[in-house]
């Protein structure tokens, strides 16, 4: 090392920054809390990702059930009394899954679709 420090001058002067550096109390302390703050950030950076990975996963998965159960309706529905489009549009457009549960349990005992279209309403 000594023989670097002597043959450059650059690496002459930023070992003795360096030097300094170490030695300062106060610099060091500031620099140990900058890169504190800095590892916190980013750890709190990646924990928010991650926190809104996982909320995109969760309502990605409820929007697919609730998908699930208005094709699963519209079946139902077209199977046992046929269906228009503005009802099927009607239907997509429902976005409670209580309604969308009492409408697919209430075709089994129902005598129309205009009982089981109520029940979205």
């Amino acid at each position: 090392m000594e023989i670097l420090i002597k043959d450059d001058e650059t690496i002459a002067k930023a070992h003795k920054e360096y030097e300094h550096f170490t030695n300062d109390e106060r610099l060091r302390s500031l620099y140990e809390s900058r890169v504190k703050w800095k590892l916190d950030y980013n750890t709190d950076i990646e924990i928010a990702r991650q926190e809104g990975v996982e909320k995109g996963i969760e309502k990605g998965i409820d929007e697919g059930r609730e998908e699930e159960k208005k094709s699963v309706l519209i079946h139902l529905l077209s199977r046992k009394f046929g269906l228009l489009d503005n009802e099927e549009k009607f239907i997509k457009s429902i976005h409670d899954y209580e309604k969308l549960d009492r409408a697919i349990d209430g075709i089994l005992f129902t005598e129309s679709k205009d009982e089981i279209l109520a029940l979205l309403k």
